[in-house]
């Protein structure tokens, strides 16, 4: 009795059930103004794990990183966050608790989320990243389920 009652208030109930388990990057597209960009390129390489108990993790890699990309830090990307979601305005907030972009660390970062079945499609507001040369632009990140 009690494990199930422990359960049902860790565990969350509607549409955030839905995004718990391990997703894998399908594509990765950065919009700016001017055009659409691959950050790490069409072979980009990435996992997403949402938890029962509000936390998650990120990782993006550049694949064929070379020795310089590693110590210019570039190429490779991940965070750890508690999350929040709000199924109405199909909103995920990702409060950082630690980030190789040490400036993320602290903050909320917002996500626009679509499910249907095994395919997650998240997308950002408008962020300048290294990713796309401090550009602003929109990115969109397809993940398929693999669990």
């Amino acid at each position: 009795m009690i494990l199930a009652l422990i359960m049902f208030f860790l565990w969350p109930s509607g549409c955030e059930e839905d995004l718990i388990g391990r997703w894998k990057l399908i594509s990765w597209e950065a919009t700016t103004d001017s055009n659409t960009m691959e950050p790490y390129g069409p072979d980009a390489f990435g996992f997403l794990e949402y938890n029962p108990d509000s936390t998650m993790i990120l990782m993006l890699m550049k694949r064929g990183r070379t020795s310089e990309d590693v110590q210019n830090q570039k190429g490779f990307f991940t965070y750890m966050a508690t999350y929040e979601v709000d199924c109405e305005e199909g909103k995920v907030a990702h409060s950082v608790r630690a980030c190789s972009h040490p400036d993320w660390v602290g903050q909320t970062q917002y996500r626009e989320f679509q499910l249907s079945n095994d395919t997650l499609v998240i997308r950002s507001p408008r962020l300048k990243t290294t990713s796309t040369e401090n550009k602003e632009a929109v990115h969109q990140l397809i993940w398929l389920r693999t669990n």
